[in-house]
């Protein structure tokens, strides 16, 4: 009831992955965790919102998740915290240069700066900086930002088709997909 009345179902056929129980407080999902724990209490969260508290369980045991939220919930810490957890725990490729390991892709523009601005108030474990690419920006200083290395990318579908294409960014190396369909819906994809 705290929580809006939210319902989870695995809309999967036949076997069903169990919905664990929603997480009450940033412990309960993080403690293994303390880096990321810092990053929230650093930030000023008191507790998990709604979508935070349903989705963290889900997410952290490596199963695909649609959710559907208000705008200014908590999304963006919702796929971001495991998301750091889940690239911590990937291969290292030594050559990394323009191989991201996280992609975030919006619709607009304005939701990918957002979004970029959101995530730049966070770190863990050495990962690097996010950088964000979109139409309407200088392409060149975009391509020159990728070469350093990334871990984190977050996108408009244009441009990151156009910098796939002339193979300025590698997709190979994607293996934690965040898809914002609009201001309320997130797809996370493993």
């Amino acid at each position: 009831k705290e929580h809006f009345n939210i319902m989870c179902d695995d809309l999967k056929e036949g076997e069903k992955h169990p919905i664990h129980n929603p997480t009450c407080t940033f412990g309960d999902a993080f403690q293994c965790y303390p880096e990321v724990l810092e990053n929230i209490k650093k930030a000023g969260f008191q507790k998990p919102t709604p979508i935070q508290a349903q989705a963290w369980p889900i997410v952290l045991q490596g199963v695909d998740l649609v959710g559907m939220v208000q705008t200014s919930t908590g999304k963006t810490l919702c796929y971001l915290m495991p998301g750091f957890i889940h690239l911590n725990f990937q291969p290292m490729v030594k050559e990394k240069g323009n191989r991201p390991g996280m992609l975030v892709l919006t619709r607009t523009r304005e939701l990918a700066l957002q979004v970029q601005a959101e995530c730049s108030k966070y770190s863990y474990g050495g990962l690097r900086s996010n950088v964000c690419v979109y139409g309407g920006r200088d392409r060149d200083k975009q391509i020159k930002d990728l070469r350093k290395g990334v871990d984190i990318i977050i996108v408009t579908p244009g441009r990151l088709n156009n910098l796939q294409m002339n193979h300025y960014v590698n997709l190979k190396s994607i293996t934690y997909l965040v898809i914002m369909t609009w201001d309320a819906v997130i797809n996370i994809v493993f």
